[in-house]
């Protein structure tokens, strides 16, 4: 992940004139952007910030015309002009030649953020050429570094294990990672661990998933049952993510076809989730893991 890159860029008062910032991930995209607004001063944000959000279907390259104007035309009120343009993954092949004519010769008081909503293909890439590029994507490793440099800013610490099932419950989502990160900030403990995690996510009810998975990996379908029907408006993914965790936790025990079999499962729920907005059956994931 590069938001680390990113970072140093703020700190050295990001010199280049424009930069084009992508990534698959919403929220590091306005991190980004908040950490831009942050280090301008009021009157800058007041007078020297201007805000451009391509995500529309019609009226593109008039816009792009404005944004063009607006970084061209110098700021009597500011230093600096920051122009920041928003899902700029929504840029046409035809309408990137006049974007193209601006990069190529940049105004000297303005600086350009242009964030771009997706992966970066070769042609894109070329396109934005004369852009400082950042990617903001992530591997798994980054965003375990991530999240525990996250977790320190907001004056916790959190246990390798809590990070690890933070993550596999959160399906590598840094904004709802970020979200249940919060909320540990809010309990006054100043290191976190996975029975404190236990206690915060689960006291009121007295059932957690993790005691549900405990049941299913033992075997225990009634009490497996028994569990899921009191756990309420918890839905499939704190599961998913409880059984990710331990699944991490004893692979070297289990044999590589039962390790498929839970993947495989894990893979239909997750996916079924995230394409339909709705929340996969919690009986029938609970009887998929029980039963081959």
């Amino acid at each position: 992940m590069s938001f680390r890159q990113f970072l140093r860029e703020k700190d050295t008062g990001f010199k280049s004139s424009s930069y084009l910032l992508y990534g698959s991930d919403e929220f590091f995209l306005k991190e980004a952007e908040r950490n831009i607004k942050e280090g301008m001063h009021d009157d800058q944000k007041s007078f020297g910030l201007d805000i451009y959000d391509l995500d529309f279907p019609t009226g593109k390259l008039s816009l792009l015309k404005e944004i063009v104007d607006s970084l061209n035309t110098f700021s009597f009120f500011s230093e600096n002009k920051v122009v920041i343009v928003r899902n700029a993954q929504k840029i046409k092949k035809a309408e990137m030649a006049l974007f193209k004519g601006y990069l190529d010769n940049p105004s000297d008081s303005s600086t350009l953020f242009i964030f771009y909503n997706d992966r970066l293909n070769t042609n894109k890439k070329d396109a934005f050429r004369n852009c400082k590029i950042i990617s903001l994507d992530h591997n798994r490793n980054e965003l375990r570094e991530w999240i525990s440099s996250y977790a320190g800013s907001l004056g916790i610490s959190l246990s390798a294990e809590v990070t690890a099932y933070l993550i596999g419950m959160s399906g590598d989502s840094a904004g709802l990672l970020a979200s249940e990160v919060n909320k540990l900030s809010l309990t006054g403990k100043d290191k976190i661990g996975m029975e404190d995690l236990r206690d915060i996510f689960y006291g009121e009810s007295g059932v957690d998933t993790f005691e549900l998975t405990r049941a299913i990996s033992s075997g225990n379908s009634r009490k497996a049952f028994a569990l899921a029907a009191r756990i309420s408006g918890s839905g499939t993914n704190m599961l998913l993510g409880a059984i990710n965790w331990q699944i991490s936790r004893n692979k070297d025990r289990a044999s590589q076809d039962t390790l498929l079999h839970y993947y495989r499962i894990l893979l239909e729920a997750d996916t079924i989730n995230k394409s339909t907005g709705t929340e996969y059956p919690l009986e029938l994931l609970i009887t998929k893991l029980l039963y081959r």
